[in-house]
């Protein structure tokens, strides 16, 4: 038998789900909400003058594309991401790529590419590193003393006699 309430002017009201909140539970839900929320306005703030984002990105592909709608392929291929399945992409972290790769993101992994060592100069890209964690090592060029070149070439292969060598290193080995 359905109950059902009767109001002033009699007419029948059926209850209704929202009329039966659990209120107790709600109410402790949005209280850790709130909690949750502020923890993260106090980490904005706290970064807000120290957070730089990233200019890079290192993206790699963790699942396979098998069995998915052919809009995500599409996706992928554009982003150079449909060969092996462990491929890695370097892109550039704008708005527009961040939406293409928010549509994938189920798809692939994104690490932040860093410069521990700072940004490359000019000419030094030969010298780079880029390791798995999204860390790009640059290596500086060696710079020659002009000075050097002058010297005296017979003299430096003295230095570098396979004898010389060889005692250099017993001697070394030994102590």
């Amino acid at each position: 038998m359905k109950n059902y309430s009767i109001s002033v002017k009699l007419r029948v009201i059926k209850p209704e789900w929202s009329d039966f909140r659990f209120i107790g539970y709600v109410q402790d839900a949005e209280e850790e909400r709130d909690k949750i929320f502020q923890q993260v306005k106090e980490i904005r703030r706290m970064r807000e003058g120290s957070f730089n984002p990233a200019k890079l990105h290192l993206v790699q592909r963790v699942k396979s594309l098998y069995g998915r709608p052919y809009w995500e392929k599409l996706t992928m291929k554009n982003l150079k991401l449909d060969g092996k399945p462990s491929s890695y992409v370097i892109l550039k972290n704008t708005p527009s790529i961040n939406r293409t790769l928010w549509t994938v993101k189920h798809l692939i992994k994104v690490k932040p590419i860093t410069f521990p060592y700072g940004l490359p100069k000019e000419g030094d890209y030969s010298g780079t590193f880029l390791k798995p964690s999204g860390e790009m090592f640059v290596s500086q060029k060696l710079k020659v003393n002009p000075e050097c070149l002058l010297e005296n070439p017979k003299r430096e292969q003295v230095k570098m006699d396979t004898e010389t060598l060889k005692k250099e290193l017993r001697r070394k080995w030994v102590t």
